[in-house]
């Protein structure tokens, strides 16, 4: 019987470290339009990881981003971080900010899954001849 409680708890530890995410894996995610990079981008800032890079694997418009990932830089944004862009964007007028509004206001519907977001900065990285992203780096304050 004890035999049978020591494999057990063996097996039971080997799984639990299997399924762990390494720190290679909580810093580069992938992005798709799933729940599932929602969940990893709230799980490696809730691990507090210096940078984490959101890499685009198809093309995807800087005019024309995933409204989930518009989400999280909200979520940066009204928590106080810093969203910018690389290369610059000159802005001709103020009304970019109007664009925030909404954003805000869904974001404040999934307090919890965005709560980390208040830790980190991002800087957005795209071509500016084609306006395409190439990713997103979510650093911390």
């Amino acid at each position: 019987m004890k035999q049978l409680f020591f494999y057990s708890l063996v097996a039971l530890f080997l799984w639990s470290c299997a399924t762990q995410k390494t720190f290679s894996e909580l810093g580069h995610i992938v992005f798709t339009d799933t729940d599932v990079f929602d969940n990893n981008l709230s799980e490696s800032m809730s691990v507090n990881s210096d940078t984490i890079t959101v890499i685009m694997v198809a093309p995807v418009s800087i005019n024309k981003m995933p409204n989930r990932l518009n989400k999280w830089l909200s979520a940066v944004n009204s928590r106080g971080g810093q969203v910018e862009f690389s290369p610059k964007i000159e802005s001709k007028s103020p009304t970019w900010l109007l664009g925030f509004l909404p954003m805000a206001y869904r974001f404040l519907r999934n307090e919890l899954l965005y709560g980390s977001a208040s830790n980190y900065n991002a800087k957005i990285f795209y071509k500016p001849e084609s306006g395409l992203l190439e990713k997103v780096v979510f650093a911390k304050k």
